[in-house]
């Protein structure tokens, strides 16, 4: 049986007048579909499906484009399998009030997709998303355009892949949490053109089996760090502007890899605590450039680093057990 349900609600303001729209869906059964779609400001929305095959999309357009105080908030709720959750939020670019959209998604099964989007927010704080999945092969990607946006995606279970990306504003702050095994966990803090982003906080938590992180980071006083309590893991750290810092700790395993870049003034700590961990080994070497620092501190067995530097980039670099190798090339 399949079920389809479709809500449209749309919200016309005629100078400083209020009003806010308000949608519930609940659906109870296999192959269901959701829409909403709303126009206007402080309008909510929530989708609860209970069932397998179920996909839901949520869309804001112009939310919180006229009154500080006020927040558009946008909810989807999955218990199944094979789901699919999708929230776009859409506000005015020229918006300068205080107040921003707020996304959430949760959801619980196999298979699961999730996909957030808040674009052209020119609110000053709070754009802010969260998803929260359990299960096997779920996937989650979050993106957010402006100013002071807060992103967090927590994942528990098998062969999850989560995506935070903030472009351009001031003080970002994306987060991803996963446990389980096979996961992987990306994020890219920094501007598509000229913007430069400040004091942006970036930190991947992951405790499994082979997970795998990339922190790509452009612009100043960015900080990232990764925590990795696993066997195999891998993290590839880029750093471009002045005053970035990053700390990255793999702790209780083998074969962890640990890939860095960096530029303008950048600093890193890397600690790589077990046995067969490098700081790249392959065509490809780690390259601190234009004055900044590593302090890189490897414990255990058969650890490797290879590191190109130059215009004053410095390294401080310990390594305790056997068996160890160090290869720097300054210039």
């Amino acid at each position: 049986m399949k079920k389809l349900s479709f809500i449209l609600v749309a919200l016309f303001s005629v100078g400083f007048l209020m009003a806010q729209n308000s949608a519930i869906i609940s659906e109870i059964g296999s192959l269901n579909m959701s829409y909403v779609n709303q126009t206007g400001i402080t309008n909510t929305a929530t989708i609860t499906q209970s069932g397998n095959s179920n996909s839901a999309f949520n869309s804001d357009a112009s939310a919180s484009t006229l009154f500080g105080l006020l927040t558009d908030a946008k909810g989807v709720t999955q218990n199944g399998n094979y789901n699919k959750g999708t929230i776009k939020q859409t506000n005015d670019a020229t918006c300068t009030v205080t107040a921003g959209p707020v996304a959430g998604l949760n959801q619980v099964g196999d298979n699961n997709i999730s996909t957030i989007t808040q674009t052209g927010n020119g609110a000053v704080l709070n754009e802010n998303a969260w998803v929260q999945q359990k299960g096997n092969n779920n996937y989650s990607t979050q993106i957010q355009d402006k100013n002071s946006a807060f992103s967090h995606i927590n994942q528990i279970g098998s062969y999850n892949s989560a995506t935070t990306e903030q472009f351009a504003g001031n003080n970002l702050n994306a987060s991803i949490y996963q446990v389980g095994n096979g996961n992987i966990a990306y994020q890219g803090l920094g501007y598509l053109t000229t913007i430069i982003t400040h004091d942006n906080i970036a930190e991947i938590t992951q405790t499994a089996d082979n997970n795998y992180a990339i922190q790509y980071q452009l612009g100043s006083l960015n900080s990232a760090k990764t925590i990795q309590e696993s066997r195999g893991n891998s993290i590839i750290l880029t750093q471009n502007g002045d005053g970035n810092k990053v700390t990255s700790l793999q702790k209780g395993g083998y074969s962890n890899m640990a890939k860095l870049i960096q530029d303008g003034g950048s600093k890193a700590n890397i600690v790589q605590d077990g046995t067969f961990n490098f700081l790249r080994r392959g065509f490809y070497d780690s390259e601190s450039l234009g004055g900044s620092t590593l302090d890189l501190n490897q414990i255990g067995s058969f650890n490797e680093l290879n590191l190109q530097q130059n215009n004053g980039a410095s390294v401080n670099v310990m390594q305790n057990g056997y068996g160890n190798y160090s290869m720097v090339i300054q210039n």
